[in-house]
């Protein structure tokens, strides 16, 4: 049995986008066209949990206080309630309200948030407009119509769904470059080239290592050929390359063959 173990790592890409790492061969990599039931497999991977769950795609909350229309756009990140209410809380003390004057609470029994709202010695009021706010549905009230509470008026609403602040299910690491696509297949039937997968099992902004008791082994085609380069990409469960926020990911690729 020949095996090529392989040291897979973000820590020579440069800027923010660590998603995607090319492992260049000197000289190319042969894998013998007569070679017996080729593989490759990941035998452990250690990856950063920072992935954004909010973007420009759901950052926006759109509100009228005291009788002025404002948008809070958050910047992107990885938030929990709590880091949604000191953010929120810092642009609303910063127009001259109290920094409570909107907050959210969950309801742990079932995932859901609730938005309370303290309009005291506020004219005019406060209305969260759901309808124009891209993070609603994030929050899980893209289907609440929009919230008011009136002149010294506390008010709460209940999300009618459940919030989504963790959209990663698991990482996927695709590779490019061997041929395995193949094989394996998506959750659309669809050929994939992925090569492992890893479900988070630490709190976030913490780092996730995994060391599966069994890789699983998925067969190559690229056999017989030289082989310059490997693309290497990580996804999330929709087979979208991540944001790790410029932290750094590896993995150890080891490809054998009889």
């Amino acid at each position: 049995m020949s095996h090529k173990t392989l040291i897979v790592s973000s820590a020579n890409v440069s800027g923010n986008d660590k998603s995607q790492v090319k492992y260049r061969f000197s000289p190319p990599l042969v894998i013998p066209k007569n070679a017996v039931n080729p593989y490759v497999e990941v035998l452990s991977s250690q990856i950063w949990w920072n992935n954004p769950n909010i973007d420009s795609t759901n950052n926006t909350l759109n509100f009228t206080l005291g009788g002025v229309t404002r948008q809070w756009v958050a910047d992107t990140g990885l938030y929990s309630v709590d880091d949604i209410n000191s953010a929120l809380g810092y642009y609303v003390k910063s127009i001259g309200h109290p920094s409570d004057t909107i907050k959210f609470v969950g309801r742990g029994f079932d995932g859901k948030l609730m938005c309370e709202m303290d309009a005291t010695n506020i004219v005019h009021g406060v209305t969260i407009h759901w309808s124009t706010s891209s993070m609603a549905s994030f929050l899980g009230f893209g289907t609440n119509a929009d919230f008011y509470a009136a002149y010294n008026i506390e008010a709460t609403q209940v999300a009618n769904n459940k919030a989504i602040f963790n959209s990663l299910l698991y990482w996927a690491i695709e590779c490019v470059g061997l041929g395995t696509g193949s094989n394996f297949y998506d959750e659309q039937g669809k050929p994939t080239s992925i090569i492992h997968t890893a479900v988070p099992d630490v709190e976030t902004g913490r780092q996730n290592t995994f060391q599966p008791a069994h890789p699983v082994r998925v067969p190559i085609q690229a056999t017989g050929q030289q082989i310059p380069e490997l693309v290497f990409n990580l996804t999330d469960q929709n087979h979208v390359r991540v944001d790790t926020l410029g932290e750094d990911w590896n993995c150890i690729v080891q490809i054998s063959w009889d």
